[in-house]
């Protein structure tokens, strides 16, 4: 689902406000399901921090409470208003010699890290297969789940229809690319315990402008 009317306004042409995904889930292993909603809006007014993001998990033994738009710090100034701060991202304030010292920071370090990453790649010192292992840097094929949601999310918008993601748990396993990506370990099982998504499945919307549709839904790939 939906919101617009905003960003139209401003642009000129079709344009979404707020998304909202209700997606559900299945359990490969007994079969139960479990379900997620999904928010995004680029709509949200002039409030304590940048962004309001947070993030609930509630699973079947146990709960996960995220949020990271208030850190624990807060203040408020004259020009300013009210504000949550995250100085754990970097440090803006200088040293007592007027020198930067944000190196400590999160929003630093993880630059940091991506670039020692990229110059051990270049000399051959290390692999990607060995980074991802190491579970500090996301890899590009991290981003699979997440663009298939994405873009599922864009199809039943555009279709108004249920879209259904397709997993392979053999293909990308196999291949050379997926070993060379980390995606397999000496073992040969997944790092992340994940399959990789590997098209999409459009459900035909039924006939509702009386034009001899019979109602009946078939699965249209999309890869």
């Amino acid at each position: 689902m939906a919101a617009t009317g905003v960003a139209e306004q401003k642009l000129g042409r079709p344009c979404e406000d707020t998304i909202s995904l209700m997606v559900q889930w299945r359990n490969r292993t007994d079969d139960s399901c479990g379900t997620a909603l999904y928010t995004a809006s680029w709509v949200a007014a002039k409030g304590d921090c940048h962004t309001q993001q947070g993030f609930l998990y509630m699973g079947r033994k146990g709960e996960l409470r995220i949020d990271q738009a208030h850190r624990g710090y807060s203040g408020a100034s004259d020009t300013d208003g009210y504000a949550s701060y995250n100085p754990l991202y970097m440090r803006y304030t200088p040293d007592a010699n007027g020198r930067f010292a944000g190196q400590l920071g999160y929003g630093f370090l993880s630059i940091a890290g991506f670039l020692r990453a990229a110059a051990e790649l270049n000399r051959g010192a290390t692999s990607l297969g060995a980074l991802r292992r190491q579970g500090e840097l996301a890899m590009m094929v991290d981003s699979l789940p997440v663009t298939a949601i994405l873009h599922a999310g864009r199809l039943s918008l555009d279709t108004g229809a249920p879209v259904r993601i397709v997993y392979d748990d053999t293909a990308w396993q196999d291949s050379d690319r997926g070993k060379e990506d980390g995606m397999v370990t000496d073992g040969g099982a997944l790092p992340s315990g994940w399959v990789v998504p590997v098209g999409l499945e459009a459900e035909v919307a039924a006939d509702t402008n009386g034009d001899g549709g019979d109602g009946s839904t078939s699965g249209e790939a999309v890869d």
